[in-house]
């Protein structure tokens, strides 16, 4: 129980990198389009093999965001939604565990939650680095247990 939790919660990680691309590109500045890679290396406890976030443009200045993993389990996923970055919840499809996002930008940096009928239960922060090549943060996930997870992630752009 625990593993397949925080499985998933670093699925929904990734949706908030994703989604810090959309509020970028609001902004006027886009260090967060593109598509970035999760490096295994250097993100221990992630529960992914692979996991690759594609960020692209969409109608009215928003992103749409695609996010594709492959689980140590061998399990694939794939996740989809268009975000305009405004800190209003966005509707996430493809994923059984979070259905909202919700993200606040300040600069190269984000705050994030994810959502599950209005309960948060995962959030962190993600900060793209002053090269623009790799992207830092880290997500802490609420268990069922009401046990704290926090673990970290590195994204390297492609």
């Amino acid at each position: 129980m625990y593993r397949n939790t925080l499985l998933r919660a670093m699925a929904a990680v990734t949706l908030g990198v994703a989604v810090i691309g959309a509020s970028a590109v609001a902004a006027g500045t886009s260090p967060f389009l593109g598509t970035w890679v999760l490096n295994i290396s250097q993100s221990p406890n992630s529960g992914y093999t692979s996991e690759t976030l594609t960020v692209t443009d969409a109608a009215g200045g928003s992103l749409h965001v695609t996010i594709d993993g492959t689980r140590v389990n061998g399990a694939t996923s794939r996740m989809e939604y268009t975000a305009a970055g405004d800190n209003k919840s966005v509707p996430v499809t493809g994923s059984a565990d979070v259905d909202a996002a919700k993200i606040k930008l300040n600069g190269n940096a984000v705050t994030y939650a994810f959502l599950k009928a209005g309960k948060r239960l995962r959030w962190g922060t993600l900060t793209v680095s002053a090269n623009g090549k790799s992207m830092h943060g880290s997500v802490t996930t609420a268990m069922a247990d009401g046990k704290r997870v926090k673990s970290p992630m590195v994204f390297d752009r492609q």
